[in-house]
């Protein structure tokens, strides 16, 4: 079966696994089939065979670079031998809160973990028969939902004492962020970083209020090439990132672009100006680095679907993807953040209202959706949503490479 066909059978999605000093550890793969309902679903009339193939026709390396892929596992999985074909020292296979500690699937667990596998316990849930399959896994995914809060300390105490690692799951703000982490668990998963922190947010924060005149600027419908150039050209440290992004490898331009002018009149003012967007917003969070890989991964894929569609100006679409996360970045309310960006009012509509019904909006939910493994609220056109979102990450990375060359 060919990678295309491979690709449209099984969605294949990503979600950051961070470390304790909110750097990326691993990711977890989300995947459904094309005629699947949710996240981890190929189907029982399928084998595990489905997924060790769309895995590795697309490759690991693709999807989630040198880190380890957490993979779900459902229990009519767990005895299937074609899940031995994944390697075994990039992969961790997660036991689904689904699958009840029977003989068969116990046996199961204990002889991939002689085989060399790494196993997590997933949605742990405390003082609950999943606790039989802790001696064989490596780490315990613990859902801070379906746990009481005050008792999450003594959890984790049971969890050291069992020696695995702890993985805080469903983490979707900062707060509990910091309370996972003075409770001592090891990782952490959920929307964190792709969330603001609204209850501490005074307005947008001084030291990121340079940004926000730039993107002002940049952002400006009736902007110029010559206001382009100026805005760029006033900022020593901006230029000499544009020209090495633009001169490098993945840009793959005949000749060296050696100015702000030359560059313009090379890739155009929209495309400079999703560039210099893209530089500005780089290190501008003090969260993860993944926070821009988000954004650049939506923009892309907001931008794709739109020239799918033959929609008019699809640099809107790319734009729309790339602020969606000044929220997060700036712990901002969106409505704050736009006061200040004098964007076309499609724009402001589209990033301040879920609901709002244009196809800029319904654009940029499609891709959370995908984001999110939320599948099932795609539409039933023709769009190989998988084949777009993996070519937008393809792009993404390269362009992180290349600013950071």
């Amino acid at each position: 079966m060919s990678q295309t066909t491979a690709s449209q059978r099984v969605y294949l999605a990503r979600q950051p696994i961070y470390d304790r000093r909110q750097g990326v550890y691993a990711y977890e793969l989300l995947y459904r089939s094309a005629t699947g309902v949710g996240a981890g679903d190929v189907g029982r009339e399928e084998s595990a065979a489905t997924l060790v193939r769309a895995i590795s026709e697309i490759g690991l390396d693709r999807l989630v670079g040198e880190k380890p892929a957490f993979i779900n596992i459902p229990p009519y999985l767990l005895t299937d031998p074609s899940i031995k074909l994944l390697p075994k020292e990039r992969v961790v296979l997660e036991i689904l809160e689904t699958t009840n500690p029977d003989p068969a699937e116990l046996e199961a667990a204990a002889h991939l973990q002689a085989e060399g596998y790494k196993l997590a316990l997933d949605d742990f849930v405390y003082d609950t028969p999943q606790a039989d399959f802790i001696p064989f896994c490596r780490f315990v995914k613990v859902d801070l939902v379906q746990n009481d809060r005050n008792q999450l300390p003594d959890i984790v105490q049971f969890l050291k004492k069992a020696r695995v690692r702890t993985l805080a799951e469903k983490v979707e703000t900062m707060q509990v962020y910091a309370r996972c982490q003075s409770l001592g668990f090891d990782y952490f998963q959920g929307y964190y970083f792709s969330k603001p922190d609204l209850v501490s947010s005074r307005g947008v924060p001084a030291k990121r209020s340079s940004l926000l005149h730039v993107l002002a600027r940049l952002q400006d419908p009736k902007i110029t090439m010559d206001q382009m150039e100026q805005v760029v050209s006033t900022d020593v440290n901006l230029t000499y990132r544009l020209l090495r992004l633009v001169n490098s490898a993945f840009m793959a331009l005949p000749e060296e672009v050696t100015s702000v002018r030359s560059a313009l009149m090379r890739l155009g003012l929209h495309r400079v100006i999703s560039m210099v967007s893209l530089l500005a917003m780089s290190g501008a969070s003090e969260k993860s680095s993944e926070l821009l890989i988000i954004a650049m991964v939506r923009a892309k894929m907001c931008e794709s679907m739109a020239l799918k569609a033959q929609a008019n100006e699809p640099e809107a679409y790319f734009t729309v993807g790339l602020l969606s996360v000044l929220e997060a970045m700036f712990d901002t309310p969106m409505s704050e953040i736009l006061e200040q960006l004098p964007l076309a009012l499609p724009l402001r509509e589209a990033l301040s209202n879920p609901e709002c019904p244009s196809q800029l909006a319904r654009t940029l939910r499609l891709a959370l959706s995908y984001e999110s493994g939320l599948w099932s609220d795609l539409d039933g056109s023709d769009l190989d949503y998988g084949s777009t979102y993996l070519r937008a990450l393809d792009w993404a990375e390269g362009v992180k490479q290349s600013m950071a060359a």
